[in-house]
């Protein structure tokens, strides 16, 4: 008595989906698997963007359907690219039919660093406009205020949006506390 196989399994990969872009460095990535015999077991391969194989994790399967949602850290941001080999009790393997792709941005939770360059602390201004000028250690949005947030100004950003700057032309007589955020 023999028995013939040559039909490889498939691997169906389900999430996260092509492309997804998360935050957290711990995903859960599932897959099923079917052959018409008998699967063995699957693989999962995770590669780095220069597709350096950095995981594989590998777990016995049966009978002909199955599933996998394994959960893995990512190491570091950056893009993955993932999928599973499943291999039946005749040794036929197959990769689902294209890798996936998964980004890894780990979220900016630093405030940026603000240099003040103008006005400058004790700076005694005779004529209009008052300069507001500042610039940050990253890419940044910026605003003043004079008044503790009553009346906040916009800053033009320079190209790179690390330099900021204003002018001012309505400022009253008196002393002021400029506030950049």
């Amino acid at each position: 008595t023999f028995s013939v196989d040559v039909t490889s399994p498939a691997s169906n990969l389900l999430a996260p989906t092509n492309g997804s872009s998360v935050t957290a460095a711990n995903n859960s990535f599932n897959a099923t698997f079917s052959d018409n015999l008998g699967l063995a077991n699957a693989t999962f391969y995770l590669w780095n963007s220069t597709n350096i194989l950095i995981n594989t994790t590998t777990q016995t399967k049966s009978g002909t359907g199955d599933g996998m949602n394994l959960s893995v850290t990512l190491p570091y941001s950056g893009t993955f690219f993932w999928n599973y080999l499943a291999a039946d009790s005749a040794n036929n393997r197959a990769f689902n039919n294209s890798n996936y792709t998964i980004i890894y941005v780990v979220p900016d939770t630093d405030p940026p660093l603000v240099t003040i360059i103008s006005p400058t602390s004790g700076q005694n201004f005779s004529s209009m406009p008052i300069p507001f000028n500042i610039s940050t250690n990253e890419s940044s949005a910026a605003n003043y205020t004079l008044d503790n947030g009553v009346n906040n100004y916009t800053m033009t950003a320079n190209a790179s949006s690390t330099g900021f700057n204003a002018t001012n032309t309505s400022i009253a007589d008196g002393s002021f506390t400029a506030k950049f955020y």
